[in-house]
Order: structure tokens, then sequence, then C-alpha cells
């Protein structure tokens, strides 16, 4: 994952209202294992953890794409500002990032500041029930109406953030527990995960092609 795509999701992930501050022990470290170490199972992943008081995360396969799925601390400049978040990510090569969150999750006024700066300009009315910035609106735009794109996207509802490129796409939400680890729940999303990727990078491909027409 590119600095700008770190940059992007860390900013986005300090911007949550709403969400309990989420701290985990040793205790909970523990259960987040067994819960990775189901789902690894499932998918044919690997686990790995530097010891018991880091967060483990999975590296794996999912139709033919690599995937992770890690916890990621977002911290606040106050210790109850800081969330546990869940994350799916998955490689992807797009001419830039878009930033696609939840508009009743986040407290940034449409098209106002610094946040473009980051995250680019806002997009109004492209997916519905969510903010989008972008860098490249005719590139993003194009993206968002590729075959398939859509459908994929609301396949994550519970995922008020969700980063699509450069060199990733990553999808994330506030980690709720042992229930938010379960394989029949991250299964599917990770299939669709790998869906998404695919749909855009045709679609890539497709603006690709015209450009050099």
């Amino acid at each position: 994952m590119s600095f700008i795509n770190v940059a992007i999701m860390v900013t986005v992930l300090g911007l949550a209202m709403g969400a309990s501050m989420l701290y985990y022990g040793t205790r909970g470290k523990k259960r987040m294992r067994e819960g990775m170490d189901r789902l690894a199972g499932a998918i044919g992943g690997t686990v790995s953890q530097k010891n018991r008081m880091h967060y483990p995360r999975i590296a794996g396969t999912v139709k033919g794409r690599p995937v992770e799925v890690f916890i990621h601390l977002s911290e606040g400049h106050r210790r109850t500002s800081d969330i546990v978040y869940l994350v799916l990510s998955t490689p992807v090569d797009l001419p830039a990032a878009t930033l696609v969150f939840a508009q009743e999750y986040f407290s940034v006024a449409p098209g106002k500041g610094g946040f473009n700066d980051i995250a680019g300009d806002f997009l109004a009315d492209r997916v519905p029930g969510r903010y989008v910035y972008a860098a490249d609106e005719a590139a993003t735009d194009a993206l968002l109406a590729a075959e398939g794109v859509g459908k994929a996207l609301a396949a994550f509802e519970r995922y008020p953030s969700i980063v699509l490129g450069p060199d990733a796409i990553t999808v994330g939400k506030p980690y709720g527990g042992a229930r938010d680890l379960l394989p029949e729940q991250l299964l599917p999303e990770l299939e669709h995960l790998a869906a998404l990727a695919g749909g855009l990078e045709r679609a890539k491909a497709t603006l690709t092609a015209a450009a050099e027409a």
C-alpha cells in the first residue's frame, strides 16, 4: 500500500464519528487470533503476528487475487478517540485514488476543508448514500460506471470507509468483536473485494485502450 493510500485511509479513519473507543489487550488479541485462524483456514491463507501484543493479520488468495485482513488502530489526539478498525485489502492498479465513505458516518463537509488536499475534489451524487472524493473526476466516473462495480460496492454496506486505488483497495469498519471475523461473514465480502478489483482493472484497461487509439 502506497504512502498516499495509507495517508488517506488513516485520515478518514480519524474523522469517524459515533464510534466508541475500542481497546483490546492480550486476551482480546488472542480472540482475534483465533478468529483469524478460522478465516485463514477457510481461504487457505496464513496468519502472522509479531507477538501476542501485536494485532494479527491474514494473507491469502480469494478468487485468484491476493487479499489481506488486518486490524488497524486509528490513533486520535486523545485516548478516547482511538478506534480499532477491521480492514480488508487487495492490490489494484488504478490511475488515482478515489475515496468513498458513508455520509451518515463522517463529519466532513462536502467540498470544504483541508481534507480535499489529501482526498481530492468532492464529487456529488456518484454512489448512493456515500460521499465520493477523487483527484481525477473523469477517470473516477468511468470506473464507477463499469459493469459490476456498483453491485460490488453495495456489498460493503457495513464498511463506512472505502479507498479505491491507486495501488490497493481498502475497506474499513470499526472492529465489533469476534463476530466480525466469522468466515461466513468475511468470505463473501472478500469475494466481493476480488470482484470489485477485477471490475475496476478491466475498466481501466478499456480507458487506456481508448486513450491510445
